[in-house]
């Protein structure tokens, strides 16, 4: 029989034969975890051997019209190449010759190293262990071998680092204060593999024993003054130190009392201590009808406390080398169950969904209250009675909440107090819009933030949610689109983007547990809006000594006006930047005339009035040109001061009359004028609203046009 004695696990296409015979059938057996792939009943077989296959015979059997005959190959399990991990240095100090790295030998297995740069195999290769050299220009890096036999290769891996020349110690753990004359003092560092150690201590302090170790014992004498306790350590080929600063004392600090307080009379096993210190003695003093039942003269006692104990002080006093120090803590000795908490404060309606505060003012003689909530309560998220200090809960109400009261009693180690309660109606009703929005609302320009809010707090709201189109803003430093805050809270900060562009909207609505209510809205503006409307003159006309006056009202937050005209046949005569232009026209034809509000941010959107002049102004009787119409108003619409503007033909008086539209007079006024342009301001602050004729006579003329007050 022909075929391989020796085959590794999960090996496949193993072949077994014998001679071909004619007439003769064959019958194959493996051992287990074999299988036979192809070729029972022939003279050749092919063979899996998988991961559990065991070393056995293979065996044939052939048989014909004659007999039978058998023969089998015994046939072995080559192991599986593995690799321990990699021994040997893993810092090194350069130069470094003769270091040996290895790996567990396996017989039939072939080695291959690689070492980093810098560093050369003396001897080894092809074998289970090196011997490596490593030059003043060696860098860290990995040792590696693989492993090569029969079944299969394997591989392994050491991280070897190049030491830096120092050394890094751990803190030093130990007193930084002591007292003279104390002793037994420790300090140590984490021991260092290979490391050596050198202390130095303050004067008056002695070294009694360590020395040359991570961990020395010392002893501070009368002497003993502060400064630094020192460790220096060293390996082979690297140093490093650590100091502690350590101060010295004549005296000590016992420390604070801890234990019960209250403490409900009567009772016994009462525990108080203080934190224990070496070489202190402590002395207790107890209230009256209090005893010491253990621990005198430690830093822990034990006592009882009678049925006329009563509310005092338990006192220690630590006595050491350092000298004494004392402590006192008040212990209050409950004897009865605390009184009534007062008044819960509080929302009396309630929507479902709502989350309300509630509190009740602190209860001198309670260490604890019980909040009770009932159906469709949760107080402090609990739907059972809840155990807290605190004078306040949070209270959700729940789809469940129909109406119902919230209980509260004051406790200590005596009991409950009598309940307190509040009884809380179910609201059904949304609230109502808030006020009017305060804050900034022009010149924003360049960035910066600013604060909004609203005068007063809206009935039944839990809380006010705010939103802006504003795109870039943050509310309240948050980069959302809408924040909401609780109430009482009803303002918030904006902070708006570095850009000079027109602005958006601010919002804010009121919500409860039963809803929201409509939005609050403001307009943001970084530029000012644009003008509302341009008033022209009564009359246009032709004529180089005829001033024609366009006014626009004035533009909340705006701080300058820009007029353009249409140029041809037109000339400035004054009010460029103002809320009045004043022109003078030489030539027919359509003008066009604009204005824009403007202020640091940059200049509105235009608002602009087409006018066409008459060939030419009407004449004075001796010829010359002026306004026959006579009287130009402005700014018309008012509200305050207005300019009467008119042109005389000589020196002459002229009377001034304003009627109200039943033709009742409501003031005169003497107007003395020049020959040419006159204007006069006067101040309409007795008018009321309405619309008035104004009346212009003198020198043979009378003139009027309507005034309208707003």
């Amino acid at each position: 029989m022909s075929g391989s004695a020796s085959v590794c696990l999960n090996q496949t296409a193993v072949t077994y034969s014998v001679t071909s015979q004619a007439g003769v059938t064959y019958t194959w057996t493996v051992p287990t975890g074999v299988s036979i792939t192809s070729g029972q009943g022939t003279n050749s077989i092919t063979t899996n051997w998988g991961a559990t296959a065991v070393a056995g015979n293979v065996s044939v059997s052939l048989a014909n019209s004659c007999g039978s005959i058998s023969g089998q190959i015994a046939v072995a399990i080559s192991a599986a190449t593995s690799l321990s991990s990699i021994s040997g240095s893993t810092s090194i100090c350069l130069p470094q010759s003769q270091l040996i790295y290895s790996v567990t030998n396996q017989a039939g297995v072939i080695y291959t190293w690689t070492v980093p740069t810098g560093v050369s195999i003396v001897s080894g290769q092809g074998t289970n262990q090196i011997v490596s050299s490593w030059s003043a220009a060696a860098v860290g890096g990995n040792i590696s071998v693989v492993g090569a036999g029969t079944c299969n290769n394997a591989s392994s891996s050491l991280p070897v680092t190049i030491s830096s020349g120092t050394l890094t110690l751990g803190a030093i753990t130990g007193n930084s204060s002591n007292c003279k004359g104390i002793t037994g003092v420790v300090y140590s560092i984490p021991s260092i593999v290979g490391a050596s150690y050198s202390w130095t201590v303050p004067t008056g302090v002695t070294i009694t024993s360590g020395q040359g170790t991570n961990s020395i014992t010392t002893t501070w004498g009368s002497t003993a003054v502060s400064g630094n306790v020192i460790v220096n350590a060293n390996t082979t080929c690297a140093s490093g130190s650590a100091t502690l600063p350590v101060s010295v004392t004549s005296g000590f600090t016992v420390g604070a009392i801890s234990g019960n307080s209250p403490v409900c009379r009567p009772a016994t096993g009462v525990v108080y201590s203080v934190v224990a210190q070496a070489g202190v003695t402590y002395a207790w003093t107890v209230p009256t009808g209090v005893t010491i039942t253990a621990g005198a003269g430690t830093n822990s006692i034990t006592t009882n406390w009678s049925s006329t104990s009563v509310t005092s002080n338990i006192k220690v006093v630590g006595t050491s080398t350092c000298g004494k120090d004392s402590t006192t803590r008040s212990i209050t000795v409950r004897t009865a169950v605390p009184t009534q908490p007062g008044t819960v404060t509080g929302a009396s309606t309630a929507c479902r969904g709502d989350v309300l505060t509630f509190s009740i003012v602190k209860v001198a003689t309670a260490d604890y209250y019980v909040w009770t909530p009932k159906t469709g309560m949760l107080v402090n998220g609990s739907a059972t009675a809840l155990t807290t200090t605190d004078t306040a809960v949070v209270v959700t109400f729940t789809t469940a909440f129909v109406g119902d009261t919230l209980k509260v009693n004051g406790g200590n180690c005596k009991g409950l107090s009598t309940v307190r309660t509040k009884v809380i109606t179910r609201n059904t009703a949304a609230p109502t819009t808030p006020g009017t929005i305060s804050g900034q609302t022009t010149n924003i320009c360049g960035g910066g933030t600013y604060t909004y809010s609203f005068a007063s707090a809206v009935t039944n709201a839990s809380s006010y949610t705010w939103r802006t189109k504003i795109v870039g803003a943050l509310l309240n430093g948050q980069a959302v689109s809408s924040l909401t805050v609780a109430a009482p809270n009803r303002s918030i900060t904006v902070t708006y983007p570095a850009n000079t562009s027109t602005f958006d909207t601010l919002f804010v609505r009121s919500n409860n547990g039963c809803g929201s209510s409509a939005e609050r809205a403001t307009r943001i503006n970084a530029v000012p809006a644009v003008p509302a409307s341009i008033t022209t003159p009564s009359v246009l006309c032709i004529g180089t000594t005829v001033p024609q006056v366009f006014s626009t009202a004035a533009v909340v937050g705006a701080t300058s006006y820009t007029w353009t005209y249409t140029a041809s046949g037109t000339t400035l005569v004054s009010g460029q930047g103002t809320t009045n232009l004043t022109l003078r026209f030489t030539a027919t034809g359509a003008k066009t005339i604009t204005v824009k509000s403007g202020n640091a941010c940059g200049l509105s959107t235009a608002r602009s009035v087409s006018v066409t002049p008459i060939a030419a102004c009407p004449t004075a009787r001796d010829g010359s040109a002026y306004d026959l119409s006579g009287i130009v108003v402005y700014p018309n619409p008012t509200r305050g001061n207005v300019t009467i503007a008119y042109t005389s033909e000589d020196n002459s008086d002229y009377l001034l009359t304003i009627y109200d539209m039943s033709g009742r007079v409501i003031d005169t006024y003497t107007l003395n004028a020049i020959e040419g342009y006159n204007q006069k301001e006067l101040s309409l602050e007795r008018l009321l609203t309405g619309t008035y004729i104004v009346s212009l006579k003198g020198n043979g003329l009378i003139t009027q046009t309507r005034l309208i007050v707003e």
